[in-house]
């Protein structure tokens, strides 16, 4: 038997066996899990939340606004001729 045949057949059992545990550790947690949900149920200790009114928005008029976007449709014309993107 080469020592490639060895190799692989190292990494089998190797992987195998962590498989395998593996396995057994996702049962053993969820057994955990239901042996403590059954004899300690989850109590709702906090209180309950009221939730608040949204604040009104107040909308103000920027004097700016229009040239804001204007810039912005300018970086986007100028990205779109750089990368060559087709305008819908």
């Amino acid at each position: 038997m080469g020592i490639i045949n060895q190799g692989l057949i190292m990494t089998l059992v190797g992987m195998s066996g962590v498989f395998f545990f593996l396995v057994m550790l996702v049962y053993a947690t969820k057994l955990t899990s239901s042996i403590v949900s059954k004899y300690f149920p989850a109590k709702s200790t906090a209180p309950p939340v009221k939730k608040k009114a949204p604040a009104p928005s107040i909308k103000t008029v920027d004097a700016n606004a229009d040239n804001e976007l204007e810039h912005i449709a300018a970086v986007i014309a100028i990205a779109q001729q750089e990368f060559k993107i087709p305008v819908k």
